[in-house]
C-alpha cells in the first residue's frame, strides 16, 4: 500500500508511567505549531488517556467504533482539540477486552493509519510487548522510545525495543515466506544478541539474513529521556543508547532529555499540554527541538532503505562483544 501519510512516528516505552503519552501529546502540538497537518492516534488500547490530556471528559466515538464497524475511516473519528492543524483520534477506554483486538482488526487499523492524508501521523502506543503494541510501533517510519533514569524503565525499554527488532526481522523473512526460520530462533534470554540471530540466519539462508540485517540497520529508533535530574541521569541515558547498539544492532540517538519539572505534572492535572500552558519553559523548548529533529529526518530515504532491504543480496555479518545485558543495566545505575 502507498502511504498517504507523509511521516508516521510512533512513541512507546515498554513500561507504563514513563511519560510517553505526555511526550506524544506535546510533540503533536509542536508539529501542528510548525504548520504540519498532524493527526494524533491514541493507540493505547484499553488505557487511552490522550483525550484527557486535551481536556475531554469523555468522547462519543473512539477507535472502538472502527473495530465494531460503526465507522470505516479514521477521518470520522478525528476530534478538534482546539489547536490549528491538530486532530485527535481517541483510543479505547476501560472496556474489558478492548486491548485484545483480533488480528483482522489490527490490520484494518494499520491500513487506515497509513492512508491518513496528513503531514504527520503520531501514534501513542500502549505498554508491554504484545504483538498488537509492537506491530503498531513498527508500522511507523520513526520509532521513539521514552525512558526514565530507573532500572525498571531501562529493562522494559530494552525488552520493548528487542521485541520490535525481532518483529522487524520476522517481517523481513515473511516477505519471501521464510518467517519459519525466525520463529525457530525465539530469544531464550535477555542476553541473546540480534547479531547472533543474524549470523544464524546467514548460515540457514543468506538472502533472508541480508534482508533482515538491512531492515535492522534502517530501524529508525530514537530515545527521549524523561524526568532527568542530574548529569548522572543523562549519562545513563547515553549508556542505554550504547547498549541498544551493542545488543540489538540498532542505532538509537538521543533526541533530548526532559528535566524533572513540576510544570509537567501540573499540566497533566490541568489537562492542557505544557507546550500550550507554558510554551517558553525549558521543557517546552526541548520538546520543540525534538519535533524539529523528527521533521528534519529524511523519511523518503529511510523508506527507500527499507524497501531496498527486501531486494538485498548480501552484506557482511556484524560482530559484537560478550557483555551481558543485565550487567550493563546494573552498571548504569552504580556508575
Amino acid at each position: 500500500m502507498v502511504r498517504r501519510a507523509k511521516r508516521i512516528i510512533a512513541v512507546g516505552g515498554g513500561k507504563g508511567g514513563v511519560g510517553k503519552s505526555l511526550v506524544a501529546s506535546n510533540l503533536a502540538v509542536a508539529f501542528a505549531k510548525a504548520g504540519q497537518r498532524t493527526v494524533l492516534i491514541d493507540a493505547d488500547l484499553g488505557a487511552a488517556n490522550q483525550h484527557t490530556l486535551f481536556g475531554f471528559d469523555r468522547v462519543h466515538l473512539s477507535l472502538q467504533a472502527l473495530f465494531e464497524k460503526e465507522v470505516d475511516d479514521l477521518e470520522e473519528l478525528m476530534l478538534d482539540v482546539g489547536v490549528p492543524n491538530l486532530s485527535l483520534v481517541a483510543g479505547c477506554g476501560a472496556i474489558p477486552g478492548a486491548a485484545n483486538i483480533a488480528h483482522a482488526q489490527k490490520q484494518k487499523l494499520m491500513r487506515r493509519i497509513e492512508s491518513i492524508d496528513a503531514d504527520v501521523v503520531l501514534i501513542d502506543v500502549g505498554a508491554g510487548i504484545a504483538y498488537n503494541v509492537v506491530d503498531l510501533y513498527t508500522l511507523a517510519d520513526l520509532r521513539v522510545v521514552v525512558l526514565l533514569p530507573q532500572l525498571t524503565s531501562f529493562q522494559n525499554a530494552y525488552a520493548f525495543l528487542k521485541a520490535a527488532v525481532y518483529r522487524v526481522i520476522r517481517e523481513a523473512a515473511k516477505k519471501i515466506d521464510r518467517q519459519d526460520l525466525v520463529d525457530t530462533m525465539v530469544p531464550s534470554s535477555e542476553t541473546d544478541r540480534v547479531v547472533d540471530v543474524l549470523a544464524q540466519l546467514e548460515r540457514l539462508d543468506p538472502h533472508v539474513a541480508t534482508m533482515a540485517r538491512r531492515r535492522v540497520e534502517a530501524f529508525g529508533a530514537y530515545i527521549i529521556g524523561n524526568q532527568i535530574i542530574s548529569p548522572k541521569d543523562r549519562g545513563t541515558v547515553v549508556a542505554v543508547s550504547r547498549m541498544f547498539h551493542d545488543f540489538l544492532s540498532v542505532d538509537a540517538p538521543i533526541l533530548g532529555n526532559l528535566r524533572y519539572n513540576r510544570l509537567i505534572a501540573d499540566s497533566i492535572n490541568a489537562r492542557r499540554p505544557v507546550l500550550l500552558s507554558h510554551p517558553h519553559d525549558d521543557c517546552s523548548k526541548a520538546l520543540i527541538r525534538v519535533a524539529e529533529s523528527l521533521l528534519a529526518t529524511d523519511i523518503e530515504g529511510l523508506r527507500a532503505r527499507r524497501e531496498d532491504a527486501d531486494r538485498s543480496a548480501s552484506v557482511a555479518v556484524h560482530t559484537a562483544s560478550d557483555d551481558l545485558v543485565m550487567d550493563e543495566i546494573q552498571a548504569l545505575l552504580s556508575a
